[in-house]
């Protein structure tokens, strides 16, 4: 798999994604933030999506010694935990999977919550999905999606 040198440079410290290739770019955007020893990481999958979450794969873009996966028991301790781990001042990167629209309030919670960090770190807030409508505080929102193959 290719990987642009520059993608960190496309993106900002709190961005919202949704799509079918979501978790993907996740992986991807974690690759270019976390590649050195000693860069921790949080994922926080959706409910539902526990289990799916795929070591084997996201040991090909990062360390999974860099890697807490934490589960929490529904999506108000989800954006708990998520505004915990941004406030640690000890991670590069944040991902949060959530199921139910966030509000305006929450997302503001977790905008606050990342600036307040004394180390760089990213969001990443992986949407339910797309054409979700709600007010945000991120950044950046993107839409996600895998392209066909091209036949040589």
């Amino acid at each position: 798999m290719m990987i642009p040198e520059d993608l960190s440079r496309n993106f900002t410290s709190y961005d919202e994604v949704l799509g079918t290739a979501a978790r993907s770019f996740a992986a991807i955007r974690a690759s270019t933030l976390c590649k050195q020893a000693n860069s921790p990481m949080v994922w926080i999958p959706a409910e539902r999506d526990r289990g799916s979450l795929s070591a084997e794969g996201l040991a090909r873009f990062i360390s999974l010694d860099n890697l807490t996966v934490v589960q929490p028991p529904n999506q108000k301790e989800a954006l708990w935990s998520a505004e915990q781990a941004l406030r640690s001042n000890a991670l590069k990167l944040v991902v949060l999977e959530i199921l139910e629209p966030y509000t305006l309030t929450q997302s503001r919670r977790l905008k606050l919550s990342l600036e307040a960090s004394t180390t760089p770190v990213t969001l990443i807030t992986i949407l339910p999905a797309a054409g979700a409508s709600m007010n945000s505080a991120a950044h950046t929102r993107w839409q996600i999606e895998p392209i066909p193959a091209q036949n040589e």
